[in-house]
C-alpha cells in the first residue's frame, strides 16, 4: 500500500508448486505450467520475476530435457545413423546445403539484355492531328 491504494496480493507458488516447477518445465511451455498450476501466464511470468529462484527452476528444467535429447542424438550420429549425424552437422557446425545456379546466353555466352519501353502516343497526333 505504498502508493495509498489497496491491491491484491501478489500470486505466489506454494512449496509443492516450486518443487514441482523444474519437473514440469521439462515437458510443458511456460503457459502450460502457468495452465497446470491454475493460474495466467501473465501471472507466471510476474512470479518469475519476482521470484528469480522460480525462473532459475523453470530453465534448468528445460536445460536437462535438452541436454538429454541432444545427447540422445548424438549417441545415434556416433553409432552411423546418417540422418542424426547431418542434422547435428547442420545445427552445430554450420554445415549447409547449397547450390549455385548460373544463368547464360546461348553457348554460354552472356545474356543479352534489351531495353524495353513503353511509349505513348497521344491520340490526336495518332490521328494525324497537329
Amino acid at each position: 500500500m505504498a502508493n495509498g491504494k489497496a491491491g491484491r496480493k501478489p500470486k505466489v507458488l506454494t512449496d509443492k508448486q516450486r518443487a514441482e516447477v523444474e519437473t514440469l518445465a521439462a515437458f510443458l511451455s511456460a503457459e502450460q505450467v502457468a495452465d497446470y498450476f491454475g493460474i495466467g501466464r501473465t501471472t507466471f511470468f510476474a512470479i518469475m520475476e519476482r521470484d528469480p529462484s522460480i525462473g532459475e527452476l523453470y530453465k534448468r528444467g528445460k536445460s536437462k530435457v535438452v541436454a538429454k535429447v541432444a545427447q540422445g542424438l548424438i549417441q545415434k550420429a556416433l553409432s552411423g545413423d546418417t540422418t542424426s549425424a547431418i542434422f547435428f552437422l547442420k545445427t552445430q557446425a554450420r554445415w549447409r546445403e547449397t547450390e549455385r545456379h548460373e544463368i547464360t546466353g546461348a553457348d554460354g555466352a552472356p545474356i543479352e539484355l534489351a531495353r524495353i519501353e513503353r511509349v505513348i502516343v497521344d491520340k490526336v497526333k495518332r490521328d494525324g492531328g497537329e
